[in-house]
C-alpha cells in the first residue's frame, strides 16, 4: 500500500487558537484531507487561546522544551526540534511543507529541501517579512527549493517580485478565506463601533483608537474583542480606563453574532499582513474605517465604496469618516450593500479552489516526473 503524501505545516502557535494564521492552517488541513493527503502540524506553543478542536486525523507535534530569555539558545533549540520532527516523519518525495517565515528555510535538512514541495505563505507585509538579512538570504540561496510563494494581493506580488525577480513564476495570489457565511442583508445602522484583534498595542495601536473615540460625540460606543498575554491585557485596560462607552469584551467565539449587534468596524493597526477581521466584518455588511497602513488594506476596503481608508495617524480624518457613516443612514446602507457584494471575493469555496489548484499542480508535476 502506497504511503499517504503528508501535508505538513510549521508555525509558532497551535491551530486550535484564535488568529488569522491559525484559521488558515485549519482550512488547509481540511483541504489536504479532502485531497487525500495526511495533515501534520508542527508547532511551538499551544497557549494562543485554545478555542477550536483539532480534526481527528491531524497528527500534531508540539515542541517539548522550555523557552529561555536568551534568544540565541531558543533559536538553536527550535531548529533542532524542527529537524528532529521532520526526521521522525520520514519526509519523502512529494510531501508538502508549508512555512510562514522565510528564515525557516535555513533550518531544513537537505533531505527535506530536496524531497518536499515547500510552500511559503505571506503572513505580514512584504517589507516586514524581509526586514532581516537572514530572510533575504534564505530566499536567494534556496530559491530552487521553493515550490510556491503565496501572497494576498497583486500589490504584494508586485512588491515581492521586485525584490526577487526569479520568483515571478512561483508567486500565487491567494487572499485569506472568510470563515463566516456572507450575510444576505445589510447591517443595521447605528453608532456602535467594534473591533476584533489580538491584544498587542505595538501592532494594533489601541491608544490611537481610543484617541479617535474621545473625539466622537457621546452617543457613540466601542466594543473591543480579542485575546492576548496578561501584560497586554493590563495595558489595554489602562488605555481605556475612564473612557465612557468603551469596553473590553474579552475573547469572542461567535464572531458573526458580535459583528451583527454592532454597525461599524474600525482598525488602527500600524501594520497587518492581510487583515483577516476586515473580511469578516465585510461579510456581515459592516462598513470599515481603517488606517491605510498595509498593502492589502486597499484591496479589502474599497475606499468610498465599502468603507474608508485614512492616512495613518490622521485622527481628525478618521473621526470625520466615522461621523459621515454614523450620522447618515443613506451612506451607511450604500457602504453596507457594497460590503456584502465584495465579500464574495473571499468566500471560502473560492479561496479553497485556489489552494486546491496549487496542490494539484504540485502533484501533477510529481506524477509527470515519475
Amino acid at each position: 500500500m502506497a504511503k499517504k503524501i503528508k501535508f505538513i505545516t510549521y508555525h509558532s502557535y497551535s491551530s486550535n487558537g484564535i488568529g488569522g494564521v491559525e484559521e488558515l492552517i485549519r482550512s488547509l488541513q481540511l483541504i489536504a484531507e479532502t485531497s487525500g493527503l495526511r495533515p501534520v502540524e508542527i508547532y511551538l506553543k499551544g497557549d494562543n487561546g485554545h478555542v477550536f478542536e483539532s480534526m481527528a486525523n491531524v497528527t500534531k507535534i508540539k515542541y517539548p522544551g522550555v523557552f529561555y530569555n536568551f534568544k540565541f539558545i531558543d533559536r538553536i533549540n527550535r531548529a533542532l526540534f524542527l529537524r528532529r520532527a521532520l526526521d521522525a516523519l520520514d519526509v519523502g518525495v512529494g510531501d508538502f511543507l508549508v512555512l510562514f517565515d522565510p528564515k525557516q528555510l535555513l533550518l531544513l535538512p537537505a533531505k527535506v529541501k530536496s524531497n518536499c514541495k515547500i510552500i511559503l505563505v505571506q503572513v505580514n507585509r512584504v517589507d516586514k517579512l524581509f526586514k532581516t538579512m537572514s530572510s533575504k538570504i534564505s530566499v536567494w540561496v534556496l530559491k530552487q527549493n521553493i515550490f510556491a510563494f503565496t501572497v494576498y494581493t497583486d500589490f504584494d506580488k508586485k512588491e515581492l517580485v521586485e525584490r526577487f525577480p526569479f520568483l515571478v513564476n512561483k508567486v500565487k495570489v491567494i487572499p485569506r478565506a472568510c470563515k463566516l457565511k456572507t450575510s444576505s442583508e445589510t447591517a443595521r445602522h447605528s453608532k456602535r463601533l467594534v473591533t476584533v484583534a489580538r491584544i498587542d498595542e505595538k501592532q494594533k495601536n489601541f491608544s490611537a483608537m481610543v484617541a479617535i473615540f474621545k473625539s466622537l460625540p457621546q452617543d457613540y460606543s466601542l466594543e473591543i474583542y480579542g485575546d492576548g498575554p496578561p501584560d497586554e491585557l493590563c495595558r489595554l485596560e489602562e488605555i481605556i480606563k475612564g473612557v465612557k462607552n468603551v469596553r473590553y469584551m474579552g475573547v469572542v467565539r461567535d464572531v458573526s453574532t458580535v459583528l451583527k449587534k454592532n454597525s461599524i468596524f474600525i482598525m488602527t493597526s500600524h501594520y497587518e499582513g492581510f487583515g483577516q477581521t476586515l473580511i469578516e466584518a465585510r461579510s456581515q455588511g459592516l462598513p470599515v474605517v481603517a488606517y491605510d497602513s498595509f498593502k492589502s488594506a486597499s484591496w479589502v476596503v474599497k475606499d468610498g465604496v465599502t468603507g474608508f481608508l485614512v492616512e495613518p495617524n490622521n485622527i481628525s480624518g478618521f473621526v470625520e469618516k466615522l461621523m459621515l457613516i454614523g450620522e447618515d443612514k443613506k451612506i451607511y446602507n450604500y457602504l453596507s450593500n457594497n460590503s456584502i457584494h465584495f465579500a464574495k471575493e473571499t468566500e471560502r469555496e473560492k479561496i479553497d479552489c485556489l489552494w486546491e489548484k496549487v496542490l494539484t499542480s504540485a502533484r501533477a508535476g510529481l506524477e509527470s516526473s515519475d
